[in-house]
């Protein structure tokens, strides 16, 4: 849903592929293959993963996996963003349930350590669920049941997360965004 919230000359090229780990992505060779192969200096990469990278996948593990992401798009002289994941709208009660399994803090570990943006899309996202609370999610969600996954009018949202955290933190690609 990304690329309706960009004005020309911004092109969006997703390679997401579901049910993909940040190890898998990268490790097959065929998806990050193809992201680095697509890649040329003065692009921008926008990397987000931890949905997937469940246990046994270790913070040290994720962290190395979105570090070696970062040094092939610094390499190929392309500006990588890091975003952690969108949280589960999983309740107990009234209130989210912890999150930490999603890898924020291991994202933004990575963004601190390699002086990239880093955007935390799981903290936005948990504020979000939580004003909403436990009976107002559903209207974002696929079947209305589906705890990770959004329909349409929930990645429209999720997507304008993103894009009003790319004009706050003033991300180089703000000014190509719509009004």
């Amino acid at each position: 849903m990304l690329p309706q919230f960009f004005a020309p000359p911004i092109d969006v090229a997703n390679y997401a592929d579901s049910g993909e780990s940040s190890g898998s992505f990268l490790g097959s060779g065929a998806e990050w293959g193809a992201v680095k192969a697509a890649m040329v200096s003065g692009d921008w990469v926008l990397i987000q993963f931890g949905h997937n990278d469940k246990a046994p996948v270790t913070s040290a593990q994720y962290q190395a996996n979105i570090t070696q992401m970062v040094t092939d798009a610094k390499a190929k002289g392309v500006t990588p963003v890091l975003i952690s994941p969108p949280a589960r709208a999983t309740f107990s009660g009234g209130t989210l349930t912890d999150q930490s399994s999603l890898h924020s803090a291991d994202m933004q570990a990575v963004a601190t350590a390699q002086k990239v943006a880093y955007i935390d899309l799981t903290s936005i996202t948990t504020a979000w669920y939580n004003q909403m609370g436990s009976n107002g999610w559903q209207q974002y969600h696929a079947l209305g049941t589906d705890q990770t996954h959004t329909n349409a009018a929930g990645a429209v949202k999720i997507a304008g997360f993103i894009t009003s955290a790319m004009r706050t933190q003033n991300i180089g690609l703000a000014p190509y965004l719509r009004n």
